[in-house]
């Protein structure tokens, strides 16, 4: 469990802002693929849902030394 807690130490400044354009350019790209109902449509959106979930977490979870 400690390793797992030791991803969320505190991180720079700067990783936040990269969470936070991968968040947007994930979530951006899923509704498009949704849309447009591309070959492998269901495998793209999955990875895309998945990389928007986790950054979303590190967001909100993560430990950016603010305070």
């Amino acid at each position: 469990m400690e390793s797992w807690l030791s991803a969320l130490s505190p991180m720079p400044h700067w990783m936040g802002v990269i969470f936070l354009v991968a968040f947007a350019l994930s979530g951006s790209r899923f509704r498009t693929v949704w849309k447009h109902k591309p070959q492998g449509w269901q495998m793209q959106c999955t990875a895309l849902g998945l990389i928007a979930t986790l950054c979303f977490a590190m967001m909100v979870f993560g430990d950016f030394g603010l305070g």
